[in-house]
């Protein structure tokens, strides 16, 4: 069980589908999260974007499907969230607003939402959570974590972790 105070980490699925294409980054980042037991969450939105993203590429990825999806709380699409992510005040789009108002629900200070996606990380930093882009050292950006309070864009590679741990062990 996570502990209310405890950070963890949202993610989005321009991450998970790295993760699932094993770029070295995306994987490293994702197997440090769960060796060392970060919490990540996501909307339950996550697992048909990674299933239909398999079909897409015709990927028979479902076994390393099964291991991200797993390592994920998956938190429930409902008619509340529906309008929530209605009301989101930036232009998004609407899957992107359905992950940053899943990630409200858990709430800035609580969890770092880990994206790939440049305009829903500026969405999320503008909302007062942190980023992080596990992909961005790999591209050419540097390795941190965005703080909204810097008004710094979110860039970096990371949460902060020791070495990497398999997720099929």
């Amino acid at each position: 069980m996570t502990s209310r105070t405890e950070t963890r980490c949202y993610l989005d699925s321009s991450v998970a589908i790295h993760v699932l294409d094993s770029t070295r980054r995306a994987r490293a980042w994702f197997d440090a999260q769960v060796g060392h037991r970060r919490p990540l969450v996501s909307s339950g939105l996550l697992g048909l974007e990674v299933a239909r993203y398999l079909v897409r590429v015709g990927a028979p990825g479902a076994c390393s499907a099964v291991d991200l999806l797993d390592a994920v709380e998956h938190l429930p699409v409902d008619d509340d969230l529906l309008t929530e992510a209605a009301a989101v005040p930036t232009p998004l789009k609407s899957l992107d607003c359905l992950h940053l108002a899943s990630a409200v629900r858990v709430g800035p200070g609580r969890v770092i939402v880990a994206t790939h996606d440049k305009a829903l990380a500026r969405a999320a930093a503008a909302m007062g959570f942190e980023t992080t882009d596990p992909l961005a050292h790999e591209h050419g950006g540097e390795h941190d974590v965005a703080h909204p309070e810097d008004g710094a864009s979110p860039r970096g590679a990371g949460l902060p972790h020791e070495g990497t741990a398999s997720v099929r062990g």
